[in-house]
């Protein structure tokens, strides 16, 4: 078969899939699964910058003994990778390809984890309007030379990911600033509501925030007292402050917070457990206040993202302050107006 003539049954298999299912996942896994079968190798991954760490997203066989799908590397182990295709040669190019080996894959610092123990991998980034967004891998147990028609093939697949990606991405942002007006709407319908107590509606406020924002866990701190202590609202326990923990900074500094896997890559760069501990894998901690230059009343916290959502994680801290910051007006207004019993 030629290179042309499989190239076009891949793309025509993935937009078939697309209109079928209208699910780019799908489409993706069908698509790698074509090119696996095609070229003749024994798997395949796709490998994409997810919230500033390599991760494999997709994989072909999934079933196959060597199961990496799932597979996240930290920040820390993810940018010499990254920098290893984004950095330019001495003649100002990219890398295209390459190919690597057992031996060779150790000068990629952890790119092994993501690779499994094949012996040979061909890896092609997918840069999109010169956009480094991650790479596409195929590998096989025995080690061979991959010819130019594979190459160019997973090229040519590497081309359609970063389009699918992009198109996905475009659609999840639509659907994300409409659910940004409904969500704004609904945190109004909770407070002009009368009945119950303002630090119920408050919780409840940023439980539908954190939904909307993609998080399954969040939590609301409100100060109380001349020694301003935080107070959490599901449990009307005190938050130890002398302990240093995200809640305690983003209160005492102001300022919004993502930490991955304990490590805070907005304003914090140092990694601590005891982040890890309160905030998972991916976490977001936001004082809570009615604009930029008034003091905190308390702070939000959310966490376990859905993976889905952590291309978006970088945007977090502004549109999650700014749901702050209406949900301290909505508080302010509700306690003057008395509603609460």
């Amino acid at each position: 078969m030629s290179d042309a003539n499989l190239s076009q049954r891949i793309h025509n298999a993935v937009v078939t899939q697309v209109l079928k299912s209208g699910d780019f996942d799908q489409a993706l896994d069908c698509g790698l699964s074509e090119l696996v079968g095609g070229i003749g190798a024994d798997s395949g991954l796709l490998c994409q910058i997810m919230a500033g760490r390599l991760e494999v997203t997709h994989q072909y066989p999934e079933d196959s003994s060597s199961n990496l799908k799932g597979t996240v590397l930290s920040g820390k182990d993810s940018l010499p990778i990254v920098l290893e295709f984004i950095a330019p040669d001495l003649d100002g190019s990219t890398i295209d390809a390459v190919e690597l080996d057992s031996d060779s894959t150790a000068d990629w610092g952890c790119l092994g984890n993501l690779l499994g123990g094949f012996k040979s991998s061909l890896l092609v980034p997918f840069r999109p309007a010169g956009i480094f967004l991650g790479f596409v891998a195929v590998q096989s147990v025995k080690g061979r030379t991959q010819s130019e028609f594979e190459v160019e093939t997973v090229k040519s697949f590497g081309a359609l990911a970063a389009t699918l990606l992009i198109a996905k991405f475009e659609l999840l942002k639509c659907s994300s600033s409409l659910a940004d007006s409904k969500t704004e709407l609904k945190l109004r319908q909770l407070f002009e509501e009368p009945g119950e107590p303002i630090e119920v509606v408050s919780v409840k406020a940023v439980q539908l925030i954190a939904e909307m924002l993609g998080f399954k866990n969040s939590r609301l701190l409100l100060v109380r007292g001349k020694d301003m202590i935080l107070i959490d609202q599901s449990n009307q326990k005190p938050l130890d402050q002398k302990n240093p923990n995200p809640y305690a900074r983003a209160f005492k500094t102001g300022l919004s917070a993502v930490y991955e896997g304990g490590c805070g890559v907005t304003h914090f760069d140092k990694c601590d457990q005891i982040a890890a501990e309160y905030l998972g894998d991916v976490g977001l901690v936001v004082p809570l206040r009615e604009d930029e230059e008034s003091e905190p009343i308390g702070v939000l916290g959310m966490w376990t993202l859905s993976p889905e959502r952590r291309a978006f994680i970088d945007q977090y801290p502004e549109v999650a302050s700014r749901f702050a910051n209406q949900l301290a007006g909505l508080m302010k207004i509700r306690s003057r107006c008395n509603v609460s019993p």
